[in-house]
C-alpha cells in the first residue's frame, strides 16, 4: 500500500511542473491557480489515481514520475529540466566548485567527436587518449543524436569528477575510459596580426576574457592595423556581464542586450559603460551554429549598432536565462525565466543570429584549429577587408 503522504507529494509535484504554474512561494497552492488550470490537475489527479487502483501491476511511482518530468519538460522548452536529488545536488557541486574538464579539442563526427588535439600534461594525455580517437559515448550517453554544443557540454564538470568516455581508435572499439576531470588552463582569447588585418578569436567568456580582449585590442591600436577579425565560432557562451563589457570594447556606451521576464516588471538593461578601442576600423564577426548565448550577444549588438559585418551561418539560438529552483523532494528546476532581446529588441532565442553573408563552411572552423590561417572563412573574411581597404584607400 503507498503512503497518502507520497502520492499528494506526487501529485503536486506534477501539477507544478507539468503545467508550468508561475515560481512564486506560493505556487503550489490551489487557491492561486486559474480555473483552467485547476480543471487540467484534477484530469491529472484522475489519472493517477486510476493507474494506482486499477493498472495491472504496481509501479514505481517515483520513477514514473520522474521520467514523465524528465520527457514531459523539454517539450515545454529545451532548456527547462527536471533534476532528481542526485543531478542537482551534482549542479550545485559544479556551480560552486572549480570547473574543469580533461583537455581535449574534438570535432564532430559522424559517430559522435573526433579528437584533434590533447593538450600536454592533461588528464586525457595521461589516460592514454590519442589523436584521431573517437567518442562515442560519454557516461554511458550515446553521442550520435546530439549536436555538437551538447557534446562537448558533456565533458566539463567539477575538477576532481571522473567522467566515462568509449572511444572507438582506428575502427576498433575500445573499452571504456575512466578520465578525472582537472582544472584546464587553456587560453579562451587568442589574437595575431596578419599582414594589416588584425585577428582574434573568443573561445568564451569567462572571468578573464575581457582583460585580455582590451590588451589585445590596444596592441592592435599601437600596430595601427586596419581591419579587424573577431571569431565568435563555436564559443558557446559563459558571463553575461563579461559580454556585455567585451561588446563594449566594440560598440562603445550603448545598449547591449535587454533581458524580458514573464511581466512588464520583469525587464533588465544591460549598457556598456566601455568605450571603444578601434575607432572606424572595418570589422568582420565570424559567427557560426555553435556560437550561443553570450557570444550571440556580442555579435548582435555589433550587427544592431552597425559597428561590423557578420559572416558565416545563423546562430545557436540560446538567449534565454535559466534559474535553479529547489523542490522539497530533494531534486531541482532548472526553469527558463527570462529571455534576451538584442539591441534592435530582436529576440534571439530559438531564432538566432542571421549573418549578414552567408558561409556555409563557416561550420567547420573544427578542421582548421591547428592552422586558423589555412581557415576558408578565416581567407574569405581577409579578402573582404582587404578588397574594401584597397578601395577606400584608391585615390
Amino acid at each position: 500500500m503507498k503512503h497518502p503522504w507520497i502520492k499528494k507529494n506526487t501529485i503536486s509535484l506534477m501539477i507544478t511542473l507539468f503545467l508550468c504554474t508561475s515560481c512564486y512561494e506560493d505556487e503550489q497552492d490551489p487557491h492561486h491557480m486559474n480555473e483552467e488550470t485547476k480543471k487540467s490537475a484534477q484530469t491529472l489527479t484522475e489519472v493517477l489515481n486510476h493507474i494506482d487502483k486499477n493498472f495491472i501491476s504496481k509501479i514505481d511511482e517515483s520513477q514514473f514520475i520522474e521520467q514523465c518530468l524528465k520527457k514531459s519538460l523539454p517539450l515545454i522548452d529545451p532548456h527547462t529540466r527536471y533534476l532528481n536529488p542526485e543531478e542537482y545536488k551534482r549542479t550545485l557541486d559544479e556551480a560552486n566548485g572549480e570547473y574543469g574538464g580533461i583537455g581535449v579539442d574534438v570535432k564532430k563526427h559522424v559517430k559522435g567527436l573526433e579528437v584533434i588535439c590533447i593538450l600536454n600534461g592533461s588528464p586525457a594525455e595521461k589516460e592514454d587518449l590519442k589523436i584521431g580517437d573517437i567518442i562515442t559515448h560519454i557516461d554511458g550517453m550515446p553521442l550520435i543524436d546530439l549536436d555538437y554544443t551538447e557534446m562537448c557540454k558533456l565533458f566539463n564538470g567539477i575538477v576532481g569528477s571522473a567522467v566515462r568516455i568509449f572511444i572507438e581508435r582506428h575502427f576498433t572499439p575500445l573499452k571504456e575510459l575512466q578520465i578525472v576531470r582537472s582544472k584546464i588552463n587553456k587560453e579562451t582569447i587568442s589574437a595575431f596580426s596578419d599582414q594589416n588585418i588584425g585577428y582574434i578569436e573568443i573561445k568564451n567568456f569567462n572571468n578573464v576574457t575581457t582583460s585580455k580582449l582590451y590588451k589585445f585590442l590596444n596592441q592592435f591600436k599601437k600596430d595601427r592595423i586596419q581591419g579587424l577579425i573577431i571569431d565568435l565560432r563555436n564559443n558557446p557562451g559563459g558571463s553575461l556581464e563579461q559580454a556585455v563589457s567585451c561588446a563594449g570594447y566594440f560598440v562603445g556606451k550603448k545598449k547591449i542586450v535587454t533581458i524580458k521576464g514573464q511581466t512588464s516588471d520583469d525587464i533588465v538593461e544591460y549598457e556598456s559603460s566601455e568605450k571603444a578601442v578601434l575607432q572606424n576600423v572595418p570589422t568582420i564577426v565570424l559567427i557560426n551554429k555553435n556560437s550561443a548565448s553570450a557570444a550571440e550577444i556580442v555579435a548582435a549588438a555589433i550587427k544592431d549598432h552597425k559597428k561590423g559585418i557578420l559572416f558565416g551561418t545563423k546562430t545557436y539560438g540560446k538567449g534565454s536565462v535559466q534559474t535553479l529552483f529547489p523542490l522539497s523532494n530533494g531534486g531541482g528546476l532548472n526553469l527558463t525565466t527570462a529571455l534576451f532581446y538584442s539591441p534592435a529588441q530582436n529576440i534571439i532565442d530559438k531564432k538566432g543570429i542571421t549573418p549578414d553573408y552567408m558561409i556555409p563552411f563557416a561550420d567547420h572552423k573544427h578542421n582548421y584549429e591547428q592552422n586558423i590561417k589555412e581557415d576558408p572563412t578565416y581567407l574569405k573574411a581577409k579578402d573582404f577587408l582587404q578588397g574594401l581597404l584597397h578601395f577606400q584607400n584608391k585615390p
